[in-house]
């Protein structure tokens, strides 16, 4: 059975499975907390403006109480938040406590595909922090039904020994298109980046919907988890990277304004939102 619309007749339905959605995923589990910073609150930023080549010109700022690691999604259902997504946590948890604390490990593929699939799920969470996702339906089904990775995703990850970035959360959504494909360019935006800070591991997400032809490119300090290219990965790697980094990274869709083939589509009502630690 598919799953229905996570807003279908206005009732809010799990991402994955379509029942109704009566759970909320911490998008840092609790079994985390104990090894995140834990700041009193943090403030949500909005940037909104046309995608062009000029700056983002509007800033709103909100103030939340309680540590962005706190954060929950009220996207899914018990079942599913108590079943399957509760055994990938479990069987994570050694992993990515190693990892978080900068731990030397030697991830193989079963390492890898655990990781692979672990993170999927939480960026498919991520994704609806806001009702205007990149992953459809048919891709979050796809990985209840078959644990099938969205060909879209592409996900690098490097580790960062900054406290104040280890919970941190950013996304940045666009409209693009290439320029050879003006004329078939389906509207509305399709290229999406998202960065968390998981203790001390720091991961990057590029989400592509429709014909751009982007690619994450080898950054010092960082290993490409999605797709797999190595057949171990060494962790933490040689290069340990900082904050200014991990923002430049962060924030490189701005780049694409200067993209040979690429061009940004003027759009009004275009955002880019994240949650940072102050």
């Amino acid at each position: 059975m598919l799953a229905k619309k996570p807003f279908k007749y206005g009732l809010k339905t799990c991402i994955f499975c379509g029942k109704p959605a009566n759970s909320s995923e911490h998008v840092w589990p609790k079994w985390a907390h104990k090894l995140l910073p834990q700041f009193p609150n943090h403030t949500q930023l909005t940037l909104d403006a046309p995608v062009t080549k000029s700056i983002m010109s509007r800033t709103s700022e909100r103030k939340r109480q309680g540590s962005v690691a706190k954060v929950a999604i009220k996207r899914v259902c018990s079942t599913c938040n108590n079943g399957w997504m509760s055994a990938y946590e479990e069987n994570a948890k050694a992993i990515l406590s190693a990892m978080m604390r900068g731990g030397h490990l030697a991830l193989g593929a079963e390492s890898q595909q655990l990781l692979t699939e672990y993170f999927t799920f939480k960026l498919m969470v991520l994704d609806w922090t806001n009702a205007d996702p990149i992953f459809t339906q048919d891709e979050r089904t796809a990985f209840y039904v078959n644990r099938a990775i969205p060909a879209s995703l592409q996900l690098a990850m490097a580790y960062c020994r900054d406290a104040s970035a280890h919970s941190y959360y950013r996304t940045h959504f666009i409209e693009a298109a290439m320029k050879t494909h003006l004329s078939t360019h389906t509207p509305g935006r399709n290229v999406k980046t998202i960065a968390v800070g998981f203790g001390g591991i720091f991961i990057f997400a590029l989400c592509i919907r429709g014909e751009v032809d982007l690619s994450l490119k080898t950054i010092p300090g960082f290993v490409q988890l999605i797709p797999g290219k190595l057949a171990t990965i060494r962790w933490p790697p040689f290069l340990v990277i900082g904050r200014t980094t991990l923002e430049r990274v962060a924030s490189s869709l701005d780049a694409l304004k200067h993209h040979k083939k690429v061009t940004l589509i003027d759009d009004p009502n275009d955002a880019e939102a994240s949650q940072t630690n102050k």
